[in-house]
């Protein structure tokens, strides 16, 4: 069984980090100094499986006031996602916030599936390009 709790402070992040250090983030860095911000100026949520760290949600607040989610978890039967996408959606109406948005580089039918039908998202736009 897993748990969701939300992370209070950088100390308690690296702590974390730590543990998750071994899943394959991508541009891990900048990840991680967007996790540090958000510690102050948003959300950032671990799932937590056997005592251990297992995923991270993370989600800042742009100008605008749309807060942005930059990880959520994906996988389990236990549907860690949604229960995240809850979590975020409960701190935003309470931070008065009125969008959440999520951006994703995987453009596939399952995707599409998972953020519609699953986490109850529409799609607003869909963005190609080439790099030259």
């Amino acid at each position: 069984m897993s748990e969701i709790v939300r992370v209070k402070d950088h100390k308690e992040l690296y702590t974390r980090w730590r543990h998750l250090n071994g899943f394959d983030f991508g541009e891990d860095d900048l990840l991680l100094s967007v996790a540090i911000g958000a510690v102050q100026r948003g959300l950032v949520l671990v799932v937590v499986t056997g005592g251990k760290s297992s995923a991270i949600c993370i989600a800042t607040v742009d100008e605008g006031g749309i807060v942005r989610l930059h990880t959520l978890p994906q996988c389990s039967g236990e549907s860690q996602g949604k229960q995240c996408l809850d979590w975020v959606k409960t701190w935003a109406k309470e931070e008065g916030h009125k969008e959440i948005r999520v951006a994703t580089e995987n453009l596939s039918g399952a995707s599409f599936r998972y953020f519609e039908k699953t986490l109850k998202m529409r799609r607003r736009y869909v963005v190609f390009s080439v790099t030259v």
